[in-house]
């Protein structure tokens, strides 16, 4: 799919890829969607509710709530998805644009085994 839109490979993250190995690792069946959870950070509610509005469109739903630590609001947004390097990509560059139009974090995802 990406070769098509950009003419060459993408650019995978390397965090992404440990944790797609640690799927396959402890028995995920990759070809099946799974519910996948993204964390994104916030300096400020109405900023992580505003990037919640933003990532319905996406597919994912969001729940705003205050960071376990310190001053900032977490949004985790979750959807299931078919977990890969190409699935991941986007769905992380989505949301990094997301984040820093917002002045945000984005800190990753989790997947269920």
């Amino acid at each position: 799919m990406f070769r098509r839109l950009f003419g060459k490979q993408p650019q995978y993250h390397a965090g992404d890829l440990q944790v797609i190995d640690n799927l396959r690792k402890y028995g995920a069946d990759l070809r099946k969607p799974r519910d996948t959870v993204h964390y994104l950070y916030f300096p400020t509610e109405s900023a992580a509710e505003q990037a919640a509005a933003r990532v319905r469109p996406l597919g994912l739903v969001g729940k705003v709530e205050p960071s376990a630590t310190g001053s900032n609001w977490c949004l985790r947004a979750n959807h299931d998805l078919v977990v890969n390097p190409d699935s991941i990509t986007a769905e992380r560059r989505a949301l990094e644009e997301i984040c820093a139009s917002l002045g945000g974090d984005y800190d990753g995802w989790e997947a269920a085994v």
